[in-house]
């Protein structure tokens, strides 16, 4: 990094060091302050005047003023921040709140009253000096160079040290060195103004036990099952799944006596030592486990079947540790810490204390009752409760939990001092432990963030792709496919990792790179391609080399992911149910459980639909109550295999067939393997329009819900379609008598067809022209539907064949292959990636030509002679001229030395990368562009590459803690303690690699 002074220099003028807390102090007071309020909506009493049913008292909106003096003689006015030091007053603001009593259910008054006073943190929004210039900071006596982020309290400046603490609501686990327990899980359940820690351990007798509030290890089976999920085999199957534990098995022996949600209950209020009747105990056991167990998942009646599902998955992943040898996870990695800012530690401050008042004002109202002196709740409120508790709070560092030290006077030393202490950072641990990793620098950095956000990223089907910007909501459901450099071959992986980022704020540069094929990818000066000396960063690629592409089809807008599911609705319940009377109940559930039903056009796995849909319209079978596939090889099987095994659907085992017959006198041979699927998923593809029984005789039509679906859906139909009924795609030869190739070869594509009895010859025709429209969407050409003789049954009927025949042009071509290809069949689709790849750049020099054609005609028009032309353009004279003068000069073809024929130019494309699904492609251009938004994946193999928009990329082999700007900020805090004296350009650099910035780019 050449200009790492201009940077630094650039974050200081843009930045304050403070930054952070003065938005996190007003956002505070903007939003945070009202949400709480707004946990306290309605306050009701136990005791009421004995002439009302019915009393209610409810807060509402809350405005904070900016900070005002109120004089010894009543009158108030605006105070800055420089006359409360000079007077040691607390620069505070008001806050107020509007207050309603409702009588049965009316409301008696409504008033506007002073909740109490808080403290206001210097240059924040609510502070008089916000937004001030210099000048304007020298009138009111304030150093225009104070980076404000403290507080003011009888004229003391205090500052509130930022809090370090583990991340709540993530589920942490630690092996122990002593105690009863081998290994202890915890996790801090936060909402709002809960924050319950939870502990989970097991016992030497191999009983798992849960802790929390006044829970002290309990067997955790009787939780779930006081939870309501009672019978024994469902909770073993939510947390082994497809796995065994011993584990399970002895801790549901010892609770097989609790066969009932109530027995559980009971069970459980005699552990804590509740002695009311039955039913009062079991109602506040079962209000504890609502309010005080995992209350991030909720604290309503409703939510407890799905703490019983959480805690089956927090035992699973506890075993997986204990058992399996699973990784814990690293607490001390910064992406599993949180900074408690200014903002943070005042909304714990001011819940707990608003809930004091509330209980104050509850007691007062109580007590004017009891004495029958009750008028108006405007004097049971008092404003001095929670403004004497804020102040203390702050005036003395004790603040709520228990800690200390929270609140300081800030070091006026020197500015360093000062910036220093506004930004310290403290742990919770305490003095006394010995835990060395947690005060240890952690290696947790930043990673590389590359890639511009629309950058389609291959699945690991080879098929499908999905864009980082749609990845963004569910990488961790998605597979990717990665390249092995060192193996040289294709391997699946899920992502660990997904960040996104500025590259302005990184000042990288970002270039969009061109590669002759047609395919661009946009990226940061430091994104490492594959060439063939390397991985070479995109900053230092020119024009010409050569980088890995894999050939693959074109990219549509694929559906969106599972969190957005408001298309248009084909498939419901009513139509499930009217269509299988008898078995609805069991396939809706398990639609609902694959998320398959409501089937909408945009739904996440509509790919996947469609392609078995096309499939079945050819080379499958839909029966009367299963779907069968019919494939040539085990690897097509098992490719339809698993996209059903992707859906949560299980099939049939493959079976293998031989059959032996003759055909025109020949002996033929064919190999089939088969295997079935029935069930909800049959009941899905018959409602959405599949064909059932002998396609032959029926007349059908392609699925209607297609019509409405995005693009790369349409194609996923149709290629299965090629992939069953298609002709291959075939690169053809012309030779010399010598054996050698003596003009470039042509690539034929056969016709599609298939065949109808003769009697619904129309109905075949007409779902011939609605495929032909399909292939127009994607630029493919059907030049005519042929209706020919078929052949002749063993029953004795006529068929005929219906021949949709494509157009020959190598454009039709090139779409067919490039655009659509074929699924389900690897003989056909291997061998037609690669011929695309050609086709794309058969038409690129095709196109160069003819634009360099029109060019020299051009000049010639402009009156240059065909020498110049020649000379200018660095083209033959001869051919110059016959450009000129030829009346076809617009009919091109291509020449072995533009272009090799197709053989030729795969053995050198794939040189070094020994066929493995690979090409070398050249860079056709670069350019930079202005972009501020890129993003990038790490991948849980070592490889750590990705296909991006088919180019072969790295990923970033790193995590990036949550929060990139904390790190940033506590290196800088860090630099500013050392830059007190003059330090040497070297170290200078040597500092900032060490804090993860590259002197070097």
């Amino acid at each position: 990094m050449k200009n790492y002074k201009e940077i630094i220099k650039n974050y200081f003028e843009n930045h304050a060091l403070v930054e952070s807390n003065i938005k996190s102090f007003d956002d505070f007071l903007s939003r945070r302050i009202q949400e709480i309020v707004k946990d306290t909506q309605e306050i009701i009493p136990t005791i009421i005047p004995s002439e009302v049913s019915e009393f209610k008292i409810k807060l509402g909106k809350v405005s904070v003023e900016k900070p005002v003096l109120v004089e010894a003689d009543g009158s108030t006015r605006s105070v800055y921040p420089f006359e409360s030091r000079l007077r040691n007053l607390t620069y505070w603001a008001p806050i107020h709140l509007d207050v309603s009593a409702y009588v049965d259910n009316v409301e008696r008054e409504s008033f506007t009253t002073l909740l109490g006073k808080i403290p206001v943190m210097v240059k924040s929004k609510f502070c008089h000096l916000s937004g001030l210039n210099r000048e304007s900071l020298i009138k009111y006596y304030e150093d225009p160079d104070d980076p404000g982020g403290y507080f003011i309290l009888n004229g003391n400046e205090r500052v509130l040290i930022i809090v370090e603490d583990l991340v709540s609501n993530k589920f942490f686990i630690r092996k122990n060195k002593v105690g009863p327990s081998a290994f202890t899980a915890k996790i801090f359940s936060e909402k709002g103004s809960y924050r319950i820690p939870h502990t989970i351990e097991q016992m030497k007798d191999g009983m798992i036990y849960i802790s929390f509030t006044r829970f002290k290890r309990v067997p955790i089976i009787v939780v779930i099952k006081a939870l309501g999920l009672v019978r024994d085999q469902d909770i073993n199957n939510f947390i082994c799944e497809d796995k065994i534990y011993d584990d399970v098995f002895i801790n549901l022996s010892n609770s097989v006596e609790l066969k009932t949600q109530k027995n559980s209950l009971d069970f459980l209020s005699k552990k804590i030592g509740f002695n009311q009747v039955q039913n009062d105990k079991e109602d506040r056991v079962s209000d504890m486990l609502d309010k005080y167990l995992l209350p991030h998942i909720g604290i309503k009646k409703e939510d407890r079947m799905l703490k019983a599902y959480n805690l089956c998955k927090y035992i699973k992943k506890f075993l997986m540790v204990a058992r399996d040898g699973l990784t814990e996870v690293d607490k001390d990695h910064y992406m599993n810490k949180r900074l408690k800012l200014s903002g943070d530690l005042m909304a714990d401050l001011f819940r707990v204390n608003l809930a004091s008042l509330v209980q104050d004002m509850l007691y007062n109202f109580q007590r004017l009752v009891k004495r029958g002196k009750f008028q108006s709740i405007k004097i049971i409120i008092r404003d001095q409760l929670l403004t004497g508790r804020i102040k203390s709070a702050m005036a003395t560092g004790s603040w709520v939990g228990g800690r200390k030290g929270i609140s300081q006077n800030i070091d006026r030393t020197d500015h360093l001092a000062t910036l220093s202490h506004l930004q310290r950072v403290v742990s919770l641990l305490s003095s006394s432990q010995e835990n060395f990793e947690a005060r240890s620098l952690h290696p947790s950095h930043w990673g590389r963030l590359c890639l511009g956000k629309d950058t389609n990223v291959l699945l690991a089907d080879k098929k499908t792709t999905r864009t980082l910007d749609q990845l963004q909501n569910c990488w961790k459901h998605h597979n990717i496919i990665t390249y092995d450099t060192k193996n040289k071959n294709f391997l699946p992986s899920n992502l660990v990792g997904y960040f996104s980022s500025n590259p302005k704020l990184m000042n990288k540069f970002v270039f969009n790179i061109h590669a002759e094929g047609g395919r661009s990818v946009i990226a940061t000066e430091d994104h490492p391609f594959l060439t063939p000396y390397g991985w070479v960063d995109a900053g230092k690629l020119k024009k010409g080399d050569l980088v890995a592409v894999c050939p693959m089809l074109e990219c549509f807008k694929t559906p969106n992911p599972p969190t957005v599911e408001n298309g248009k609705v084909v498939v419901n319940e009513d139509i499930i149910k009217r269509l299988y009377p008898k078995r609805y109940k069991h396939y809706i559930k398990e639609l609902k459980e694959r998320g398959l039903l409501p089937f909408t056009v945009n739904n996440y796995w509509a790919e996947i639909i469609a392609r078995f849909q096309g499939y079945l319209f050819t080379d499958g079978h839909c029966g009367k109550s299963n779907l069968e596939f019919y494939c040539g090889s085990l690897d097509d099987a098992e490719e339809i295999a698993n996209d059903i095994r992707q859906l949560n659907f299980e099939p049939s085992k493959i079976s293998k067939k031989i059959s032996k017959s003759v055909i025109k006198g020949r002996k033929v041979v064919t190999t089939t393997y088969r295997f079935t699927k029935g069930g909800a998923l049959y009941a899905l593809l018959v409602a959405l329009g599949t064909p059932v029984g002998k396609k032959t005789n029926s007349v059908y039509t392609i699925p209607k819900w297609l019509n409405d679906a995005e693009l790369s859906v349409k194609r996923e139909f149709l290629s299965a379609y090629m992939g069953g009924d298609g002709g291959k795609a075939r690169y053809c030869v012309v030779k010399d008598r010598m054996g050698k190739e003596r003009r470039m070869g042509k690539i034929k594509i056969e016709d599609l067809f298939f065949h109808k009895e003769i009697s619904i010859k129309k109905g075949g025709v007409k779902f011939a022209r609605e495929l032909a429209g399909l292939f127009k969407l994607f630029d493919v050409d059907v030049k005519r539907v042929d209706v020919l003789d078929g052949y002749v049954r063993k029953d004795g009927s006529r068929t005929v064949k219906i021949n949709l025949v494509f157009s020959k042009s190598n454009k039709n071509k090139k779409n067919l292959i490039t655009k659509i290809g074929y699924r389900y069949c690897k003989a056909k689709g291997e061998l037609s990636l690669y011929l695309g790849e050609w086709l794309r750049l058969h038409e690129k020099t095709i196109n160069d030509k003819i634009n360099l054609k029109r060019r020299i005609r051009r000049l010639y028009k402009e009156g240059l002679t065909p020498k110049k032309i020649s000379d200018m353009v660095g083209i033959n004279y001869n051919k110059v001229n016959s450009w000129l003068f030829s009346r076809k000069y617009e009919k091109t073809s291509v020449a072995r030395s533009n272009l090799l024929p197709f053989n030729d130019w795969l053995s050198k494309a794939t040189e070094n990368l020994e066929g493995k699904g690979l090409v070398w492609g050249k860079v056709d251009n670069i350019t930079k562009v202005d972009i501020d938004d890129v993003r990038d994946i790490t991948t849980m193999e070592d490889t750590h590459t990705f296909i991006a928009n088919g180019f072969v990329t790295h990923n970033c082999p790193v995590e990036t803690p949550e929060g990139t700007p904390i790190g940033l900020r506590k290196n800088l805090a860090m630099l500013s303690r050392i830059s007190e004296e003059d330090v040497g350009e070297d170290k200078v650099k040597k500092l900032l690699a060490g804090y993860g910035l590259n002197q070097n780019g």
